[in-house]
């Protein structure tokens, strides 16, 4: 999956895919928001990756993505991701339409962190009170 399938799906969202619109300004806002998108998710990205198995990766600091770009993070957070962009690119028209798409970001990101198993591990008596 790249980054330019998650802002036609975000394009999708707010009714802008495959219309005469111009949408010239959401291209040019996307990928500084993809990038501010991708770095919300990364320390969730880094638990769901261990609790999951998935071998994880390194997280580069970015504050623009190319649209060509493979999206880095685990399938799962492509969702939550469209959902932050739409956000962000509708704030301006949309203040309701914006709040909404945010509130679906949160509760993915939410869904996600609830399905991460617990692990459990020893702890070590460090104090030695008993």
């Amino acid at each position: 999956m790249t980054y330019q399938e998650l802002y036609d799906a975000s394009l999708a969202l707010v009714g802008e895919y495959g219309t005469n619109a111009d949408t010239s300004d959401y291209l040019e806002r996307a990928p500084f928001l993809l990038a501010s998108g991708y770095s919300e998710c990364t320390s969730l990205d880094a638990v769901y990756r261990r609790s999951t198995g998935i071998p994880s990766v390194p997280y580069p600091t970015v504050v623009c993505v190319t649209l060509s770009d493979p999206f880095p993070l685990a399938e799962v957070f492509a969702l939550p991701v469209t959902y932050y962009l739409s956000a962000m690119l509708t704030i301006e028209e949309s203040e309701e339409l914006s709040d909404r798409f945010f509130s679906l970001y949160t509760d993915a990101m939410e869904s996600i962190r609830a399905s991460l198993t617990a692990k459990t591990e020893s702890i070590t008596d460090r104090y030695h009170l008993n």
